[in-house]
């Protein structure tokens, strides 16, 4: 009996951490031999101060030592130091390893005095803390040899007092940086972040980031919605993968052209967009727009391109593509594009987006033999046609157009998804939508209808017998 009592613990407790997998990070699953033993996993997991996720099994199998059974029966943490103490206390979320040391917590909504308290968390790699009140302006971090990644922001007027951060000695390991939602006009020591390779300071009031040409590891930058109008040359960034810079002040990204290491770029409403004449040649992911272009730049011969967003512009025609061979999704929401055309080299067109634009006709789509999403909704096109080479064709939209009879579909064989939802459709034929998924139709009509594959086979069957 007492065996089976075992077992049932033991398998109860393999459930609970399994049902934790996605809450906890680096998790090692839990492992029964012959003998009964089991490993669990590398770190616990406490949320608002107690470990109430976990509850008594897992203590009955292994606890750190700085973790104490609570009379109510939850995990809580057991420290010498009373300041640490309430720290983790109001915690929201706290990781502790197998010994019982503090590995990543979160703070939100608390009144700090600063950041030296946490010298005495010599194993902390993750610290996120949001919308807390400190005492300074100035925010100074240093001394965490283990810190990996620290998130700040600050994102209610209420506590958005934060002007300056300092990086001081000590913060060998930090990798991941983020500084967003708050009036910041200056960062020091940057420079001593030797392997710092994500940076995030968006939403902030830094006009210049100092030292920032020194970080060489650097991948990833975030300075969207900042008041940061010019970057180094991107010569001093040689591993440098993703520059996201929407809404921001950016004229101009000087010698973007010679680097070979840039995949994403993305400066919606920006003036850099229009500005800049020659991208990489690495270039994976381009946005560029927000009213500010009218005319699509030079874009031909991207070789690795795959992803083009020129949303929300005054571009009318479709040029400057050709050579674009390997790029997969393209989308021209919310522009003045007035006809499809000059898109006969993306033969692997995937994904294609005329939202809101002021299309009138379906053609120029010939090449398009991968298309898989077509998307025409919002425009002024009143017939489906053009598409004879769209065999791929997954899911069509063309709601709130001036459609009125539903024809020429018939051939898309493996068309899941279609829609003509506030369109004026008048014939309905649905035999050219036998295999479909779902299908809409346009509102205060009687063909509204949202029906799954097999009540659609039903209302077929019914028609063709004349019981509809």
């Amino acid at each position: 009996m007492k065996s089976k009592t075992i077992c049932s613990l033991l398998f109860l407790g393999l459930l609970l951490i399994s049902n934790l997998s996605n809450a906890l990070t680096q998790t090692e699953q839990a492992i029964v031999d012959g003998s009964a033993q089991v490993k669990l996993v590398k770190q616990y997991f406490i949320e608002r101060g107690k470990a109430s996720v976990l509850e008594q099994i897992v203590y009955k199998v292994v606890k750190p030592e700085s973790l104490v059974l609570t009379v109510d029966g939850y995990l809580s943490i057991k420290t010498s130091s009373k300041s640490i103490y309430k720290l983790v206390r109001g915690a929201d979320r706290i990781y502790l390893d197998l010994k019982g040391n503090i590995i990543s917590f979160s703070l939100e909504h608390a009144g700090l005095e600063g950041l030296s308290l946490l010298k005495e968390l010599p194993k902390l790699r993750v610290l996120h803390l949001y919308d807390n009140q400190f005492e300074s302006s100035v925010v100074e971090l240093s001394d965490l040899r283990s810190l990996e990644e620290f998130h700040l922001s600050n994102p209610y007027p209420i506590t958005n007092t934060i002007k300056e951060v300092k990086l001081g000695k000590g913060l060998p390991r930090l990798r991941r940086l983020m500084l967003r939602l708050m009036p910041l006009i200056k960062i020091t020591h940057l420079s001593k972040l030797k392997k710092l390779n994500y940076l995030n300071v968006s939403d902030t009031h830094l006009k210049k980031i100092d030292e920032l040409e020194k970080l060489k590891q650097l991948r990833w930058l975030e300075i969207n919605a900042s008041h940061i109008e010019q970057l180094p040359s991107m010569k001093y960034f040689p591993k440098l993968e993703v520059i996201n810079a929407m809404d921001s002040r950016i004229t101009d990204l000087k010698d973007i052209a010679s680097s070979q290491t840039i995949k994403k770029i993305s400066l919606h409403r920006t003036v850099a967009g229009q500005n800049i004449q020659k991208y990489p040649q690495s270039l994976e992911e381009l946005e560029i727009g927000g009213g500010i272009l009218t005319k699509i730049p030079n874009l031909r011969n991207l070789k690795n391109l795959k992803k083009l967003s020129i949303i929300a512009n005054k571009v009318t025609k479709i040029e400057n593509l050709e050579g674009l061979n390997n790029l997969k999704e393209l989308d021209f929401r919310y522009s003045s594009i007035e006809k499809i055309e000059g898109l006969d080299d993306l033969v692997n067109l995937e994904v294609l987006n005329f939202e809101k634009t002021k299309i009138t006709k379906i053609e120029g789509l010939k090449a398009l033999v991968n298309l898989e999403i077509l998307n025409l909704s919002e425009t002024g096109v009143s017939k489906i046609e053009g598409l004879s080479s769209q065999t791929k064709l997954v899911r069509l939209f063309l709601k709130d157009t001036k459609i009125k009879k539903i024809e020429n579909i018939r051939h898309m064989l493996g068309l899941k998804e279609f829609s003509v939802v506030g369109s004026p459709v008048e014939e309905y034929d649905l035999d050219e939508t036998k295999d479909m998924d779902v299908l809409v139709g346009a509102y205060g009509t009687p063909y509204s209808m949202n029906l799954e594959k097999e009540n659609l086979r039903l209302y077929n069957k019914l028609r063709r017998e004349n019981k509809l």
